[in-house]
């Protein structure tokens, strides 16, 4: 996966921080010898929000998760077209950038902004709010968190339509909601609509 890769970090979550501040487009790749083992995994930004993530056999929140705690790894990243206006710093000023962030205080990593996103109440009532994101970006990518005959399965017995499955067997944690879109030939607030339908019977699942 990583063919020119000759710059280590400490902590890769540091470089994932810095990359999402900046508001940067492209593909981070990261590889990790642990446990007499070789581990590779991507991350994927748009505009600064993680919109996938994969590692080994895990995906999306999990590849993310997992990836946020490697230690002394190899990176590189790859900006999009979006981004190729915006001077990229070699990687040894992006470490540099990092380092910073880390002495300042503000090196913590942003949690995965999910469709479902979390607010603390007062802290004496130490309950969580959860509040529905009820728009998407274009760009956002869903995944699937079922595999398919299970996911079906369910769709079939809560009498979902047609175009539920259908939509349901076209993401493939690539495709956007705008490749959507054009796929089944459906307007945005329809398609989010759907989406929003087989998220609540968790068989997809967004990272930004």
């Amino acid at each position: 996966m990583l063919d020119r890769v000759t710059t280590t970090i400490d902590s890769l979550a540091k470089i994932i921080q810095t990359l999402s501040s900046g508001g940067m487009s492209g593909r981070l790749l990261a590889r990790r010898e642990h446990d007499m083992r070789l581990e590779e995994g991507e991350i994927f930004f748009t505009k600064g929000k993680i919109v996938d993530a994969k590692a080994a056999y895990r995906v999306g929140v999990e590849a993310l998760d997992w990836m946020r705690t490697w230690q002394d790894c190899a990176f590189s990243f790859h900006p999009s077209k979006e981004s190729q206006h915006i001077p990229i710093l070699p990687p040894t000023v992006l470490i540099d950038a990092a380092n910073a962030r880390s002495t300042t205080g503000f090196n913590q990593a942003s949690p995965v902004k999910k469709p479902l996103g979390v607010r603390r109440q007062k802290p004496d009532t130490l309950k969580l709010v959860v509040v529905l994101q009820e728009t998407l970006l274009p760009e956002a990518v869903p995944y699937r968190t079922q595999a398919a005959d299970k996911a079906l399965q369910l769709l079939k017995e809560e009498a979902c339509s047609r175009i539920h499955r259908h939509i349901f067997l076209l993401v493939d944690g690539h495709r956007s909601v705008s490749d959507l879109m054009r796929l089944i030939g459906r307007d945005k607030d329809e398609v989010v609509k759907l989406l929003r339908d087989l998220e609540k019977l968790d068989i997809i699942h967004f990272l930004n």
